[in-house]
């Protein structure tokens, strides 16, 4: 989702910023980036998501004249690439979006932060709890997957809404109309997400970097041994 937030305090805006350049300092640290350069599939994997996240940003659906939907697919990315990766990407696609002038200048840290780097640490949060609580595969597809990618669209949200809702401006009744419709928006990226995170779980699974492919067949061993 993409939203004119104007209106809102420069604060703001600065605390985000502020929010981003941290963890991407963070991200740019905890990259391996020789590994990035010895293994071509991870470089593919890194530039396809860029290429094709940044394409996706830009097919857009007007929810109202200072709101628009589109396909996010943080989820699916920071599944596949890690957080890390995720955020490099994320970052620079934002940029972009800002110089060809599809998005302005003004909202960037706010829409940056909340649709792009909040995604991601729901997505982080999602799969820790799963890893932590289940052993299954099938509850890290439906959970990580489907959940986590209607997650990342709904948290977001209630978090604008809540930011807009407290400065009492006017756009908050779009972002809660938003959340009144989330069952018929976000469950279809949920269940594109799914589907593409089991055809690499199935055929790619070196590919996935959460995915522990010898940890569930450890555990599916001792169980029905």
């Amino acid at each position: 989702m993409y939203l004119s937030a104007s209106g809102l305090p420069i604060e703001i805006n600065i605390l985000f910023l502020g929010l981003i350049l941290i963890q991407v300092f963070f991200a740019l640290k905890s990259i391996d980036w020789a590994a990035l350069f010895v293994f071509r599939h991870r470089q593919h994997l890194v530039l396809g998501a860029l290429v094709i996240s940044f394409c996706l940003w830009q097919l857009r659906g007007w929810f109202d004249d200072s709101a628009a939907i589109y396909i996010l697919g943080v989820n699916l990315m920071t599944l596949i690439l890690g957080w890390a990766f995720a955020s490099v990407i994320v970052l620079i696609n934002s940029l972009l979006l800002v110089l060809i002038g599809v998005n302005e200048w003004q909202y960037w840290a706010f829409n940056t932060f909340l649709w792009g780097y909040v995604p991601i640490g729901v997505s982080l949060l999602c799969y820790r709890l799963v890893v932590y609580w289940f052993d299954n595969p099938f509850a890290y597809i439906f959970l990580c997957g489907f959940f986590g990618s209607v997650a990342t669209l709904v948290v977001p949200a209630t978090i604008s809404w809540g930011i807009f809702e407290s400065f009492d401006l006017a756009i908050a009744e779009v972002v809660l109309t938003y959340l009144t419709y989330a069952a018929v928006i976000c469950i279809p990226e949920g269940v594109l997400s799914g589907m593409l995170l089991v055809s690499f779980v199935i055929f790619l699974p070196d590919w996935v970097k959460t995915y522990d492919e010898k940890r569930y067949e450890h555990n599916s061993k001792t169980k029905y041994k």
